[in-house]
């Protein structure tokens, strides 16, 4: 029988606040949040629209540390609370369905 040291889950979800619209792919080691990238474009983006997006940035997570590239026009205090928020939601779904398994 095979021996899987590692199982790595990734998930896409996406949310929209009053400042920007996210996707969202995190991956999850073993129950454990690895990484977010949070790719970052305009509020009035619409994914399901013929018009792309209008890409601003990207806030990433990875192993405890949070970095981004943003232009410095953009609202990034905000953004960084927007992303906060994302991460507080997105740490107890991990949470929530690790406990189920």
């Amino acid at each position: 029988m095979m021996n899987i040291i590692r199982i790595t889950t990734t998930k896409t979800a996406q949310e929209r606040t009053e400042r920007a619209f996210y996707n969202l792919d995190f991956t999850i080691t073993d129950s454990a949040l690895e990484r977010v990238v949070a790719t970052v474009y305009t509020p009035e983006s619409r994914p399901d629209s013929d018009t792309p997006p209008v890409f601003i940035g990207t806030i990433t997570y990875e192993n405890g540390q949070i970095f981004c590239s943003l232009p410095k026009e953009a609202a990034i205090a905000g953004l960084m609370a927007d992303f906060e928020n994302l991460m507080v939601q997105i740490q107890s779904a991990v949470t929530a369905a690790t406990a189920t398994e």
